[in-house]
């Protein structure tokens, strides 16, 4: 059956009536997504850069101090946390509340099991919220190396620290 023909049958069974509100419904949805899609920035979003040139070059120390590890740069803290509490759990959203918009430099893991944050601080870190933010990691079992982003370490430095926590948390 053809459009056609199903709006003959529809037409013949229900009217005109029906009919015509059918097609005002269409028109007004139709005009209600052009008015809501017209009202949206033609360009709303713009790619950035991942790291800074700074963070890429400790990204490359990483990774030759670390071949027979995996390095993930700028991984969201909420892919390394959890709260523990049920989803039903008023506190649940409280406690994911303090560290669902944070991001570490740099996870470094082996088999699916995360070894270290490794955080490259600049001028921009704040000791304070740098201290909760290991505080929370540490609570979860995830130790945090902290490098200075003027005194970098040198691969021999970074692979060592590395080790000695794969050492001990393995």
């Amino acid at each position: 059956m053809s459009f056609l023909e199903w709006l003959r049958s529809v037409q013949a069974s229900l009217g005109w009536v029906f009919l015509a509100s059918f097609v005002g419904l269409v028109v007004s949805v139709a005009l209600l997504m052009h008015s809501v899609l017209s009202k949206l920035p033609k360009y709303r979003f713009q790619q950035k850069a991942m790291l800074t040139e700074n963070e890429r070059e400790f990204f490359g120390r990483l990774k030759r101090a670390l071949p027979d590890f995996d390095v993930c740069p700028q991984v969201a803290m909420g892919a390394l946390l959890d709260t523990g509490l049920p989803p039903t759990d008023p506190q649940h959203l409280v406690c994911r509340r303090a560290f669902a918009q944070k991001i570490v430099d740099f996870v470094v893991y082996r088999d699916g099991r995360v070894v270290a944050v490794i955080e490259l601080d600049d001028r921009t870190h704040d000791p304070k919220k740098d201290a909760e933010r290991d505080a929370m990691l540490a609570s979860a079992g995830i130790s945090t190396i902290r490098f200075d982003s003027r005194a970098k370490p040198e691969p021999s430095e970074i692979r060592r620290r590395v080790l000695a926590l794969a050492g001990a948390s393995s």
